[in-house]
């Protein structure tokens, strides 16, 4: 598990800008329930351009818990799109971006502040995902 204030963690914004266009979505995602009844969750978003982004990492944890899971690790800034399996139950997720390449240069690794937290559920007898405050007609 992930906890953002370990020692172990990345250094948090620096070199690295997830900006504001960054939009983190629990995307809705339908799919049987395996036998560890876990759900396939799609998350989307926009592609951090410019600065020297090398990948993204996707962190989710069940909501009210404080220990981060993850990270689902993205490697190159024109993926948007990623999945990660979870539980029924009601979650949250974040991003950030990273770097560890820049301007032809290898660098430090770091790591950007996390973007806004976007709490979803996973319904259990239909495996999809609704992001809270949003309804599937």
């Amino acid at each position: 598990m992930a906890n953002q204030s370990q020692s172990n963690q990345p250094e948090k914004g620096k070199g690295v800008i997830l900006r504001e266009a960054v939009s983190f979505l629990a995307g809705v995602y339908l799919l049987l329930l395996s036998p560890d009844q876990s759900c396939a969750v799609t998350a989307t978003w926009y592609a951090n351009v410019g600065d020297c982004t090398t990948g993204y990492n996707i962190y989710y944890r069940v909501l009210g818990v404080q220990e981060w899971e993850g990270p689902v690790v993205i490697n190159g800034i024109e993926t948007t799109v990623a999945t990660f399996n979870v539980p029924p139950g009601t979650w949250e997720a974040t991003i950030t971006a990273w770097s560890d390449y820049c301007y032809d240069a290898p660098m430090a690794y770091v790591e950007s502040d996390m973007a806004p937290i976007v709490p979803f559920i996973v319904e259990p007898e239909t495996c999809v995902a609704v992001p809270l405050g949003l309804e599937i007609q």
